[in-house]
């Protein structure tokens, strides 16, 4: 083997890491990349009593939802990269417009540990007076404001609430939030969610799956463990303590874990794994089925129903793996 063949399989090899680490940890190419370690963090104190400082969701770690978020509700970011078509090109096309003109002229910036974006193409486009034009940055917040045409940052906050499912405060006065507070930053909440213990969940997934009745006696005690558990503060990222699983305070679990059924488990399961995981889930079907001690058959059936409700979302894109996401918000209550 020459040199020269040499280096190249390593520059191969090389490349199949970097592509493979980028798939996995959500790293873009290099002009796309934000460098979340440039500036020093900011950390916004939890307030007092349930709410989140709005200020919080801006922090780079909800950076992946806030793009699934911007694909779900405007179809920006679509490629999966930082970059992406202006957004006025796309939601309101203009008679004359040159599509070129607006091609990745949008992008997601991150500026001291916060989600921002900007327009690349400011001093070159041809529509002028734009938000985008009169402000260096925006935060998702004007962002929403700017696309629904709707100046009220309450609108913008009730929005980024509903989507990641918390209980936002009001924009505090010094925040520089396009919103003026009346009430005092101090009286601000913190972020609570029930903390299920694990051998609570290992107990529970011991109940039979089948027999008369065996949907409905689970569904009974999904419900007491969750809504009897502990609740303690939330930081929006990590679900898994170590002893016990997050779960959501605001979730009607008494109402949908009934209207699942037996589909229930699934659900479950699904968020359980997920929040251990910190991530998506990749897994087979079958590996699934054997999970839960449940025929292929039955699986796919309850699969179907809590996707159609909109409340897991499942990618074929990786077979014979695919990639699941369970959600608190159905997709289809968001429209």
């Amino acid at each position: 083997m020459t040199a020269h063949t040499q280096q190249q399989l390593e520059n191969e090899r090389v490349m199949a890491l970097l592509h493979s680490y980028g798939q996995e940890f959500l790293v873009f190419d290099p002009d796309d990349q934000p460098n979340v370690f440039a500036d020093a963090e900011e950390r916004f104190p939890p307030p007092r009593g349930g709410r989140v400082n709005p200020r919080q969701m801006k922090n780079w770690r909800h950076l992946p939802r806030m793009l699934q978020f911007l694909r779900d509700r405007y179809g920006m970011f679509k490629a999966g990269r930082l970059v992406t078509d202006c957004p006025l090109s796309i939601l309101k096309p203009r008679k004359g417009d040159d599509p070129k003109e607006f091609r990745k002229a949008f992008q997601v910036i991150v500026a001291k540990g916060l989600v921002w974006f900007k327009c690349r193409r400011v001093h070159f486009c041809g529509r002028k007076n734009c938000l985008a034009q009169n402000k260096t940055r925006l935060d998702i917040y004007d962002l929403i404001c700017w696309l629904d045409g709707n100046k009220d940052p309450n609108h913008a906050r009730k929005v980024v609430a509903e989507y990641f499912d918390v209980e936002l405060a009001n924009f505090p006065r010094s925040s520089g939030a396009p919103a003026r507070c009346k009430e005092p930053e101090d009286r601000e909440v913190v972020w609570l969610r029930y903390a299920v213990p694990k051998q609570a969940l290992e107990r529970l997934f011991r109940l039979p799956t089948a027999g008369r009745g065996a949907p409905q006696r689970f569904v009974a005690k999904a419900i007491e463990i969750i809504t009897a558990a502990q609740q303690v503060p939330y930081d929006g990222h990590n679900a898994d303590t170590g002893n016990a699983i997050l779960l959501s305070r605001s979730f009607p679990w008494e109402i949908k874990l009934k209207e699942f059924g037996a589909a229930a488990r699934l659900f479950i399961w699904l968020h359980w794994k997920q929040a251990e995981e910190q991530r998506k889930l990749m897994l087979t079907d079958e590996e699934i089925a054997d999970a839960l001690g449940i025929p292929i058959k039955t699986m796919k059936g309850w699969t179907r129903e809590i996707v159609k409700a909109g409340y897991v979302e499942v990618s074929e894109d990786s077979k014979p793996k695919n990639s699941w996401s369970a959600k608190y918000r159905s997709e289809k209550a968001q429209t």
